[in-house]
Order: structure tokens, then C-alpha cells, then sequence
């Protein structure tokens, strides 16, 4: 049942009377009545102030359930797997109540049936531990686990070691950003997910694809942004950001991120040390790579001495 729907039922009102409150047509009222079209979050927020529910994080979960009992039982349930996670969502665990239905919500977005009414705790931990969980609940474990992964990673990669060196507190249209390359990490989570057990969720391919695709462009341009705020506002960076980013922000940037000539170019904030020590590297790596070649030729060669003394 959907929000319009509710608020027919509940507000005891016609039809006419809503489309009056709203001020929208009815056959746009209709649309949102029959799901053949998606509830601006607009409305949803008016059509809550009409149902006098304050609670702001009732507009997404009005997407998944109206009553309070079963939205209640979800929080619990994802909560829970929270808890036990090797990599919580810290986002998640920060407010359960808010955020646990953000997993659900995007999901449901791919096509993705959420069931009516979600398995009990002990339910989930009996089934979890005999291996017999449904292939949505497999899903949304692993996409919680892969969310909370993700977090941490941007966090260790991206936001701690880059900003370093200036005061994000005092920045706070940079700390916008950087918050908004945390938020893009949970909808690229959904790029390590099992393509199979999407599949037999009911998740789109092409909704998926889309959905990364967006994500990945916003991200190139939140970077973009984040180049030209630290330019302009003269800040030091504690890295190379060029080398930086293409050893720890390979996994997160786009694929096809077109950044890296003007980076090279603007941000290379390297001290004498820093590169000199990198140059050391590479060569350290290059003899590496010559002596275990070496190291193979001589195995090879005692090896078929060895066949041969053994034929002799």
C-alpha cells in the first residue's frame, strides 16, 4: 500500500479533497495512487504533515511499510546484522532508526521484491546459521557488508590522509563534498555484489548499471570540485594527490575518470623527499622483479638437471 493510498484510508477524505490539499491534478495523483509513477519526496513530506507523523525518516520508510510495527521489525532485524557484521556501517549504526532502511530503499529501486513482513532475529540467525536464508536476505548481508567495507575504506584512503593538512571543520563546503564521496561508496557497494544472486532477486541490470553509471559521474565531479575549492583556497595537501589517488582511489573512482592529466599537472604537491623516495622504490621494486626471474631460470635449470641425472 503506498502513501497515497494511506492517506485516503486514514484521513477518512475523498479523493478530491487530497487533490485539493495538494494541489497536483488528478491524473498526476492517479500516477503516484498506482505506483506508475515515483512519490516526489515533496509530496511525501506534505502528505506526512496531513497524517501529523513528524518523524522525517518516515518518508523513506513509508517506501517499504506504513505500519509502524513491521517498520520497527526492520530496524530491529538490520540492526542486528549490523552488530554481528565483520565490517558494520558505521553510517547505519550511527542511527538504525534513520538510516537502516537506505539498504532497503535501494534495492527495492533495481526491482528488487522486499519481502512484506522481514524474518524475526531468531529466525535470521537459525536460518542464517544452517545456511538456509532466501536469496534476498543473502543479498542484503552482503550488501550491509560491503557498505560498512566501503566506508571504512574511503575513510582510511580518501578523507583522513588528504586532508591531513587543513581543517575541514573550517572548510565546510570541502567537508560537503568529501561527505557526499562517503555517501557515493554505499551506492557503489552494489558494484561487488553477486551478479547471480542480484539476478535471482529480481534486480534489474540495466536499473543497476544506470545507477552506477550516475554515481560514478557525480563522484568525478565531486573530485573536480574538491581540486578547485583546495586550489583556490591555497591548501596543503599531505600527498602527491596524482599518486595518491591512483594507488588507494583506483577501487572508487569511475573506470573512465578523466582527471588524471590535469592533476598531474595542478596538484602535484610532492616534497623533494617524498619523491625521491618513490623513485627509490620503484627501483627497489625493479630489482625485485629481475632477481625472482633470475631466482626461476636457476629452478628451471636445476630442475632439469635433476630429470636428466634421474634418466641417466
Amino acid at each position: 500500500m503506498n502513501l497515497v493510498t494511506v492517506a485516503l484510508n486514514e484521513m477518512g477524505i475523498t479523493k478530491v479533497e487530497l487533490i485539493a490539499k495538494l494541489g497536483f491534478s488528478d491524473e498526476q495523483l492517479s500516477k503516484w495512487n498506482t505506483d506508475s509513477s515515483i512519490l516526489p519526496d515533496m509530496v511525501k513530506k506534505r502528505l506526512l504533515e496531513l497524517l501529523d507523523i513528524e518523524q522525517y525518516y518516515y518518508i523513506d520508510w513509508y517506501d517499504i511499510s506504513h505500519e509502524n510495527v513491521i517498520i520497527e521489525d526492520w530496524i530491529g532485524l538490520i540492526d542486528s546484522i549490523i552488530t554481528s557484521a565483520d565490517f558494520p556501517s558505521n553510517l547505519i549504526a550511527s542511527d538504525p532508526t534513520f538510516f537502516s532502511c537506505a539498504p532497503l530503499i535501494e534495492l527495492k529501486k533495481l526491482g528488487c521484491a522486499i519481502p512484506e513482513v522481514p524474518l524475526s532475529i531468531d529466525e535470521f540467525e537459525e536460518m542464517e546459521e544452517q545456511d538456509t536464508l532466501p536469496p534476498f536476505y543473502k543479498l542484503l548481508v552482503a550488501y550491509i557488508h560491503e557498505m560498512g567495507l566501503r566506508e571504512k575504506w574511503v575513510k582510511i584512503h580518501h578523507i583522513e590522509p588528504f586532508s591531513a593538512h587543513f581543517d575541514l571543520e573550517e572548510n565546510e563546503d570541502l567537508l560537503m563534498e568529501f561527505d557526499g564521496i562517503e555517501l557515493s561508496s554505499i551506492f557503489l557497494a552494489l558494484r561487488s555484489m553477486d551478479k547471480n544472486l542480484l539476478k535471482a532477486c529480481g534486480c534489474s541490470e540495466s536499473k543497476l548499471k544506470k545507477l552506477i553509471s550516475e554515481t560514478e559521474n557525480e563522484l568525478s565531479i565531486k573530485f573536480d570540485r574538491i581540486f578547485d575549492m583546495v586550489k583556490s583556497k591555497g591548501l596543503t595537501m599531505k600527498h602527491d594527490l596524482s599518486s595518491f589517488l591512483k594507488y588507494n582511489g583506483s577501487e572508487l573512482l569511475p573506470p573512465t575518470f578523466k582527471n588524471w592529466v590535469r592533476i598531474d599537472q595542478e596538484f602535484n604537491c610532492a616534497s623533494n623527499t617524498e619523491q625521491y623516495l618513490r623513485e627509490q622504490n620503484k627501483l627497489i621494486m625493479k630489482k625485485l622483479a629481475e632477481t625472482n626471474s633470475k631466482l626461476d631460470e636457476l629452478l628451471s635449470l636445476q630442475q632439469a638437471k635433476l630429470l636428466i641425472a634421474e634418466q641417466v
